[in-house]
């Protein structure tokens, strides 16, 4: 970062800034996170990296017990990933929902939003980053140990079935928690997600460049010509 400040490259530092953010925020750095990621969001708010920078604000929220304001920001990132059909933004915003609720003690809907996100990442070909993983899998074992496994399996399998305008309403309601977890609190269970179903709505979804366009899933996103995969 210091180099792209040096040359005065104000869209590197940016995406540096955005970079050393998520750095920050995965070796749970939290304020650090925050403030550089705040700092990127400002060169970001024309486009749509500004959906990034508020669902990572909204984990950081989560991550620092503060629910409510994870729930606006987590919102805000989904309202920009519609403006921009960006299929691989709405992921990040569902895994983020889906940990948000499980913080919350609302373990089906969990299992049920990270079924949403891992059916869509499927169709779209977009894996889940590695680092991003390791911030949602303490929250899904968190969830998977208070179900059961079959319980959760079920829940997981229905999130692969929704639709895409119940997912999304699923995934912005917000019921009042009957209390709240942190995932330290739990041992993890050494259980994997459950294997998706054979059901998955958006198998049909081409392939487009960037993963923007995702045309029989999200009928109103912009169309981005592409050869399919």
């Amino acid at each position: 970062m210091a180099v792209a400040e040096g040359v005065l490259d104000a869209d590197l530092t940016t995406d540096w800034l955005f970079i050393g953010g998520q750095i920050e925020m995965c070796e749970g750095r939290l304020n650090d996170a925050r403030n550089m990621i705040d700092r990127a969001m400002v060169n970001y708010a024309a486009g749509p990296m500004l959906g990034y920078c508020l669902v990572n604000l909204g984990v950081i929220a989560r991550e620092r017990g503060d629910y409510l304001e994870a729930q606006s920001l987590l919102n805000r990132g989904l309202e920009s990933a519609e403006r921009f059909g960006d299929m691989t933004l709405v992921a990040h915003a569902l895994e983020g929902f889906a940990c948000l609720a499980a913080a919350e003690a609302e373990h089906e809907r969990a299992m049920c939003l990270a079924g949403v996100a891992a059916a869509l990442r499927e169709a779209i070909g977009a894996p889940i980053p590695p680092t991003w993983s390791r911030l949602l899998t303490p929250w899904l074992e968190v969830s998977r140990a208070t179900l059961g496994n079959a319980p959760a399996a079920a829940a997981w399998h229905t999130g692969q079935a929704l639709p895409l305008q119940q997912a999304l309403a699923h995934a912005r309601a917000r019921s009042a928690p009957s209390f709240q977890v942190r995932p330290q609190q739990f041992l993890a269970v050494g259980v994997g997600a459950p294997n998706p179903g054979k059901t998955n709505p958006f198998r049909s979804c081409s392939h487009p460049a960037n993963w923007r366009s995702c045309v029989a899933w999200w009928p109103d996103a912009p169309t981005v010509e592409s050869p399919r995969t």
